[in-house]
């Protein structure tokens, strides 16, 4: 989900980003909205990704792996390390592919060698015959 600053158009993927952009000393232009920063940050506190266990706690889960955290600073630094690891993963798998692939080459490439010499026995054969 991308979320954008309404006054200047900056755009990230993160609350936090966001959070901190809405924060800085030197506050971003109006170029497209007249809202202060303050209006916005509530505005986006709303799209903050928390819910609540069964007991009413605030939980933060991972965007990758759904698994739960009870801080937000624990689920960032989980998803980064999940992050890396769905990339692992897809490279993983995109390098088994490849090795099949490389394999059905291989087998293709010995089948038309084995029919390349049948056809040369065949035409071996015909000369012969005639």
């Amino acid at each position: 989900m991308n979320i954008i600053c309404k006054r200047c158009k900056y755009e990230t993927t993160e609350i936090s980003n966001m959070y901190r952009h809405l924060q800085r000393k030197r506050v971003c232009q109006p170029l497209f909205s007249q809202a202060s920063p303050s209006e916005l940050l509530q505005e986006f506190k709303q799209y903050d990704k928390s819910e609540e266990d069964y007991n009413g706690n605030k939980v933060f889960k991972c965007k990758y792996c759904e698994k739960i955290f009870y801080s937000r600073s624990s689920k960032c630094n989980h998803q980064h390390i999940c992050s890396g690891k769905q990339y692992y993963e897809k490279i993983q798998l995109l390098t088994l592919r490849n090795k099949e692939l490389e394999e059905k080459d291989i087998k293709r490439e010995l089948e038309f060698n084995k029919l390349k010499n049948d056809l040369i026995k065949i035409k071996e054969l015909l000369a012969n015959y005639n």
